[in-house]
C-alpha cells in the first residue's frame, strides 16, 4: 500500500479523479480517500497537522511493502526556480528545532531533486528565509514536510519514505488560488502517476527487514556510544535495519571511527553529527 498525505483538497483532487479514488472511512475525522493500493488522506495545512496526520497513517503500515510519500505545494527560496516544476525531496531541514534529515533512499525516479526547510509560518519576498537558499541544497520551503517526516519515523524506516514538491511560487502567495493550484497539479498528472508507479514496483520489491532488527543490547552499546537521546536510539534501529537489508554491515561502518577514537563521542552534539554521517553513507 502506497499511504499518500497531502495537505489541501485542491491539490488532491486532481490525483483522486487519475487514481479512481473512493472515499473511505475518516481517519480521526480527517478524509481519506482509497483503492487497492493507494490510500490517500487529507492532514490539513501546517506542520502540527502534518506531524499528527503522518503519525495516525503511518502506525496503520503494517506491511514491509507500505510506503508513506507525501505531496503538496511548496515555495522557491531562489527567483530562477520555475512554478510548476515538480522536484523529489532529498532533504529536509526543520526550521523550529535545526535539525536536518534524509528520507530519500529510493531509486532513481526521473525528477529533479532539491532539499525544503519546513516552518510555522507562510514565507512572503519579505521573508529573511529567502537568505537561507545561500546555504544549499536547501531551495524549497513549505509548511509540513519535516514534520510528516519526523512522525513518520517514528514507524518507517527512511527507505519507506519519499517527499514530492510542486514549487507553486516565490513567496508571492497573494495572487496563488485553489484553482491554480488545481491546474498546476492537473499538469504534472502524467510525471506524479508514473512516480507512484515506480514506487509502487519498488515497494512490491522490498522485503521484511525484521531479521536485521538489532538485539537490545547491541542497541544499548551502540547508544552509549553515540550518547543516543530517545529519537536518536529510534533512528539508529531504523538505520541498522535498512543497511542490513541492503547487505550493508552497520559495524564495518562503525569501524574507522572507533580506531580513530572518534567513538565514544564526548558528547550527544557529536553523536548526532556521526549518525547524520552514517545515514548519508548508507543512503548513496
Amino acid at each position: 500500500m502506497i499511504y499518500l498525505q497531502l495537505a489541501m483538497s485542491c491539490e488532491a483532487a486532481p490525483l483522486i479523479r487519475a487514481l479512481s479514488l473512493s472515499a473511505a472511512q475518516p481517519l480521526h475525522g480527517l478524509k481519506r480517500w482509497a483503492s487497492q493500493d493507494v490510500t490517500l488522506t487529507l492532514s490539513g495545512t501546517g506542520p502540527y497537522a502534518a506531524c499528527a496526520c503522518a503519525a495516525l497513517t503511518c502506525a496503520e503500515a503494517e506491511s514491509a511493502h507500505d510506503l508513506f510519500v507525501t505531496f503538496g505545494t511548496c515555495a522557491s527560496l531562489l527567483p530562477d526556480l520555475s512554478p510548476g516544476t515538480l522536484y523529489r525531496i532529498h532533504a529536509l531541514y526543520d526550521l523550529a528545532s535545526g535539525r536536518p534529515y534524509y528520507p530519500d533512499m529510493f531509486p532513481d525516479i526521473g525528477l529533479p531533486e532539491a532539499g525544503i526547510i519546513t516552518g510555522a509560518r507562510v514565507l512572503d519576498t519579505a521573508s529573511p528565509l529567502h537568505g537561507l537558499a545561500d546555504c544549499p541544497p536547501h531551495t524549497l520551503y513549505d509548511m509540513e514536510s519535516a514534520a510528516a517526516h519526523l512522525a513518520a519515523s517514528r514507524f518507517l524506516g527512511p527507505h519507506r519514505q519519499a517527499a514530492l514538491r510542486l514549487v507553486s511560487d516565490a513567496g508571492e502567495s497573494s495572487h496563488i488560488t485553489q484553482e491554480s493550484i488545481g491546474h498546476m497539479v492537473e499538469k504534472q498528472l502524467p510525471a506524479l502517476t508514473a512516480v507512484l508507479a515506480s514506487f509502487a514496483s519498488y515497494a512490491a520489491s522490498l522485503e521484511d527487514v525484521d531479521d536485521f532488527t538489532p538485539s537490545d543490547e547491541e542497541v544499548s552499546h551502540l547508544c552509549s556510544l553515540l550518547r543516543c537521546s530517545e529519537s536518536m536510539r529510534l533512528q539508529l534501529v531504523q538505520l541498522i535495519r535498512y543497511a542490513g537489508s541492503c547487505g550493508i554491515s552497520f559495524q564495518t561502518l562503525l569501524a574507522p571511527y572507533i580506531a580513530s577514537g572518534t567513538l565514544p563521542v564526548r558528547d550527544r552534539k557529536e553523536g548526532k553529527r556521526i549518525l547524520e554521517e552514517l545515514t548519508r553513507l548508507i543512503s548513496t
